[in-house]
């Protein structure tokens, strides 16, 4: 259905009982609203290198028609230029998941591991629930929890590195290999790699 995407249009467009209906602006080609059982959100959607690529703005209340064809047009701009914005989105994305939400990610995705190299793993997170007169399991990456992926460089993970191998140069190289595992995975995962991918 194509009409002009207005603020009045909008409110009185019914969410659906199941699926999903899309709305087509009579003024801006490529410029729709999405709606849904639940909500309502504003797209640009257009071919990039051969293929659609929909691009999702934001859902109606947060963005106006107005705001959301403004953002639209700009989108449309790089994909007529053959640049898929979703793929931005996913850098900047990917810039803020720190160690932490990645390494969660991970043993989600890894139902395989080991029972002894989970245990390992959350140690060196200093994840270890703490138990009454149990002397506290050596942490080595805690201080690093809440650190975006992308601000951990190499030279950090090398001087980190060092200092663990002054105790025990095994439990150093084995911290390491954690660290190089969760930076793989999130390469993969978030579609951008931290700096300290090849640590």
């Amino acid at each position: 259905m194509d009409t002009k995407l207005t603020k009045t249009v909008v409110d009185r467009i019914s969410l659906t009982t199941s699926g999903q209906s899309f709305y087509w602006d009579s003024d801006l080609a490529g410029f729709g609203l999405r709606v849904g059982t639940n909500t309502k959100s504003y797209f640009a959607e257009a071919r990039v290198k051969g293929r659609t690529v929909r691009y999702t703005i934001g859902k109606h209340g947060v963005f106006t028609p107005e705001q959301a064809r403004k953002e639209a047009r700009e989108k449309l701009l790089l994909m007529a230029k053959g640049i898929n914005p979703n793929d931005a989105k996913a850098k900047s994305k990917a810039k803020g998941v720190t160690l932490e939400e990645a390494f969660r990610d991970f043993l989600e995705a890894r139902k395989n591991l080991k029972p002894r190299t989970i245990y390992d793993y959350r140690r060196f997170m200093g994840m270890l629930p703490e138990r009454a007169g149990s002397k506290r399991k050596a942490a080595f990456f805690e201080d690093w929890r809440r650190k975006p992926l992308a601000e951990i460089t190499k030279e950090m993970v090398a001087a980190k590195h060092r200092k663990l191998g002054q105790k025990s140069e095994a439990q150093a190289n084995l911290a390491m290999r954690f660290l190089r595992a969760i930076f793989y995975f999130a390469a993969g995962k978030y579609e951008a790699k931290g700096k300290a991918s090849s640590a």
